[in-house]
């Protein structure tokens, strides 16, 4: 038994002595821990002047490097959006439902336009950008048809508990006094008798 432990003992010691040579060779010490080293010299102080007052700032989105100008006057230009852009890839993306109208498509884009530029970050808001869109393009959607799809899409909002009644009552009241004041039938209820 004592030459098994003395032979694990010597074992042992070998391994200790093997990991501290690796570990010195590392530049680490016992505990694994790196060693600080500083570097004193020209380079080292020549970096840090460097960067001190020239640091080089990117926009968030394209990861471009900031112009000084763009910098002293605190716009990024991620910020800024691309409309027409948008509005060519979302008229490309109706025109592939086959099964919806003209009418309906462009509708649609019209919505998708308008909620683009003036997003609506809560169900709570809805009815009233229904009403600011109804405002924003009352001549389009005083035409029948326009009418009609605005009314469906008011619906369908209504019935998933987006906007109220009265907020319904208030776009479409919107689009008829247009209507009315421009001579075009509208197709409201009024219209029906």
């Amino acid at each position: 038994k004592m030459k098994k432990i003395s032979k694990i003992a010597k074992i042992t010691k070998m391994k200790k002595q093997a990991e501290e040579s690796f570990l010195q060779s590392k530049g680490l010490n016992g505990a694994g821990k790196r060693k600080l080293q500083t570097k004193k010299g020209k380079g080292a102080e020549s970096k840090r002047r460097k960067t001190d007052g020239q640091r080089q700032y990117y926009h968030s989105r394209t990861s471009q490097p900031i112009t000084k100008e763009e910098l002293a006057l605190g716009v990024d230009s991620d910020d800024e959006v691309d409309c027409e852009k948008f509005a060519v890839e979302d008229k490309r993306a109706l025109e592939e439902f086959v099964d919806v109208a003209s009418e309906e498509k462009y509708f649609m884009h019209l919505w998708n336009c308008f909620v683009f530029q003036h997003p609506i970050y809560s169900d709570g808001y809805t009815g009233v950008g229904c009403k600011v869109f109804a405002e924003h393009h009352k001549a389009v959607l005083a035409t029948p048809s326009m009418r009609r799809c605005l009314v469906l899409h008011l619906v369908n909002l209504f019935d998933w508990n987006v906007v109220k009644g009265e907020h319904m009552e208030n776009a479409i009241r919107i689009v008829d006094s247009f209507a009315q004041s421009k001579g075009i039938e509208a197709g409201g209820p009024e219209s029906d008798t």
